[in-house]
């Protein structure tokens, strides 16, 4: 199920490191687009939004689960040039505020 791209730039040594990394970038990244989504709807305040906030949790674990198995579809470059470079600076902000 994985592609053959995920693992394209790690040599033979460090394929299971690489494929690590991969797992929780791309996890990190549903996560975070989750989470947005969820923070963009309880900004509404009524009743839809803490009816979604407090349940839906068929939608929101089919949410996360189809969007980890369609991140694999994302190019690796995506998540190693762009993504967990920035994902490590803007969190450094988030520990210190």
């Amino acid at each position: 199920m994985i592609p053959k791209d995920a693992l394209s730039t790690a040599n033979d040594k460090s394929k299971g490191d690489a494929l690590a990394i991969q797992f929780v970038g791309r996890m990190s990244f549903i996560l975070l687009i989750f989470h947005t989504l969820v923070f963009l709807i309880t900004l509404e305040r009524g009743e839809f939004a803490a009816n979604f906030h407090d349940g839906c949790w068929c939608v929101k674990a089919f949410l996360i689960g189809g969007g980890y198995i369609a991140s694999w579809w994302i190019p690796s470059a995506f998540f190693t040039d762009f993504y967990l470079p920035a994902a490590k600076y803007v969190s450094m902000f988030f520990l210190i505020y």
